[in-house]
């Protein structure tokens, strides 16, 4: 696996990330406190995988996860997080595990399900890390000013709008979750990515899109 291709999934996933953080230019809102007092402080991974775990190592602990030889990223296809299911996505650096990717898309409500499942997980993550370092929203396109709220539902599939916030502050690991289009599908996407080696993984990825030229 060690310096392998990074897979399309997880490339179209990263990209995805990327595109909205890179047109997130926006204002940063005020944050509401977290109810309870943060739990945690560090971002050791995710679950039971732990930063720096090898394929098998996190296979160990994950069986039903699928690794191929010479690519980037394990997958686990369906699994429950926070009471809906998703995709998990466990991508390496130099076969240690540097970046966790959870995609949320069959949630129950549709639209509204998800929004209210990004919101849910927004408030899961403040009261287990505190409140976000940053809280932000983007309107895609050629759209001048934002529309009223009770569309935003219909900006949402339309690709125009998009919603991000992220723990940046944490210690080890950093958080990022969106809420976007992806590959025509509304998607929410949740990453904890190392500090330590996540770096190391951009790296691998642009090198990857490179060698594609």
């Amino acid at each position: 696996m060690r310096g392998g291709p990074v897979t399309t999934e997880l490339r179209a996933l990263l990209v995805l990330v990327g595109l909205i953080a890179a047109l997130t230019g926006c204002r940063k809102e005020k944050q509401e406190p977290a109810l309870t007092k943060p739990v945690a402080a560090k971002v050791t991974g995710w679950q039971h995988a732990k930063w720096g775990m090898t394929p098998s190592q996190v296979k160990e602990a994950y069986p039903d996860v699928s690794c191929k030889e010479g690519e980037l990223s394990c997958t686990l296809a369906s699994f429950d997080v926070a009471g809906a299911t998703a995709q998990i996505v466990f991508a390496f650096a130099d076969d240690r595990l540097a970046s966790v990717i959870v995609a949320f898309r069959a949630v129950p409500g549709g639209v509204l399900g998800l929004l209210s499942h990004f919101d849910d997980l927004v408030s899961r993550l403040a009261d287990k890390y505190g409140p976000p370092d940053g809280n932000k929203e983007r309107l895609w396109k050629n759209r001048p000013d934002k529309p009223n709220p009770e569309k935003w539902a219909d900006e949402l599939v339309d690709g125009n709008l998009s919603f991000w916030t992220d723990w940046a502050s944490l210690e080890e690991g950093t958080i990022n979750l969106t809420l976007g289009t992806y590959e025509q599908a509304l998607t929410v996407v949740l990453i904890y990515q190392s500090k330590e080696y996540g770096p190391r993984l951009k790296e691998l990825e642009r090198a990857a899109r490179i060698s594609d030229l």
